[in-house]
């Protein structure tokens, strides 16, 4: 007995595989930088995509978890949900060009933020 037909679930996942791809979106829209954010080590490395050669590291908040760049790609927010011992409550703001984080945005107690967009 069949569960499934397997041209329904070819569908299924091609489906599946193509609204994947329509949600992502490039870390920034010139293509310029390859931003990556490190968890454990509390900063954001930003690299060349071409050779991917380190340009430089920023430390941002505890724990950063997701991050947005402007569409001019001037400009990342990142997310700081903080680790397991530690509250993350704050939005990192980056100027990409000058790699610096110009801004640290606490958002209170026990609010960990979650999704960015």
């Amino acid at each position: 007995m069949k569960l499934i037909d397997r041209r329904v679930f070819g569908a299924f996942v091609l489906m599946l595989g193509l609204s994947v791809l329509a949600c992502a979106q490039p870390a920034s829209s010139s293509g310029e930088y390859l931003l990556v954010l490190n968890k454990a080590g509390n900063d954001l490395t930003i690299l060349n995509p071409a050779d991917y050669k380190v340009l430089g590291t920023i430390k941002v908040g505890d724990g950063p978890h997701e991050i947005v760049v402007t569409d001019d790609g001037s400009t990342a927010y990142v997310t700081n949900y903080g680790g397991r011992g530690g509250a993350g409550n704050s939005l990192s703001v980056i100027d990409i060009k000058a790699m610096k984080e110009t801004k640290r945005v606490d958002l209170g107690p026990l609010y960990r933020p979650h999704g960015i967009k």
